[in-house]
């Protein structure tokens, strides 16, 4: 648990964080397990141990809001919103009926995939009646990225998916505005080079 928040110190570590949530339920299994029998220092590391993680991971969970990114926000009347949604479906996954239509229930006016197979072209047919503009970046790769958009791509931007194809970049024009969207699905943390 203690080694995933030195990710700055090494690369190795991030990987550690990858399995924070299970470490921690792995510690907290041993704690109670060490509480039985008595083994009272244990414990209290132990509990120490958790308690920082947990004041560090909540403000870091889906629902939660961290309170600096909150307060100091403009308000937004007036402005054109876009509404984006974005899904890690899971390579080894192969209907994604349900998560489709979680993403359209959301009403989006862009989609950012993650983890979407070469060989799986339903994923994108199905989603083309509501968001037809699409940027593929599966070509050469096992599992790759995705963007499907309602709204138009501009034709003044050329739409990005470097090799291999973890990364993809489009502009899509909200409002007559050219607004750049991305979608990333890094390699595994360490020893790849997405961490350096």
């Amino acid at each position: 648990v203690v080694f995933g928040w030195f990710g700055s110190v090494h690369p190795a570590f991030d990987s550690f964080a990858t399995f924070r949530m299970f470490f921690g339920a792995a510690l907290l299994a041993t704690v109670i397990v060490l509480l039985t029998y008595g083994r009272w220092p244990w414990v209290m590391a132990g509990s120490l141990v958790l308690a920082v993680s947990i004041v560090l991971t909540i403000p870091h969970l889906p629902g939660m809001k961290r309170g600096w990114a909150v307060k100091g926000a403009a308000p937004l009347e007036g402005k054109p919103r876009l509404r984006v949604a974005q899904a890690n479906i899971l390579f080894s996954v192969r209907d994604h009926f349900e998560t489709i239509k979680i993403l359209r229930s959301a009403d989006p006016d862009v989609i950012l995939i993650q983890e979407l197979r070469r060989d799986d072209r339903t994923t994108l047919a199905e989603l083309a009646s509501t968001h037809p503009h699409q940027l593929d970046c599966t070509e050469g790769r096992w599992h790759s990225v995705a963007i499907a958009s309602r709204l138009p791509l501009s034709g003044n931007f050329e739409t990005v998916c470097p090799h291999p194809g973890g990364l993809g970049i489009a502009q899509v024009m909200l409002n007559g505005q050219a607004v750049n969207v991305a979608t990333f699905h890094a390699w595994w943390p360490w020893p790849r080079n997405q961490a350096y």
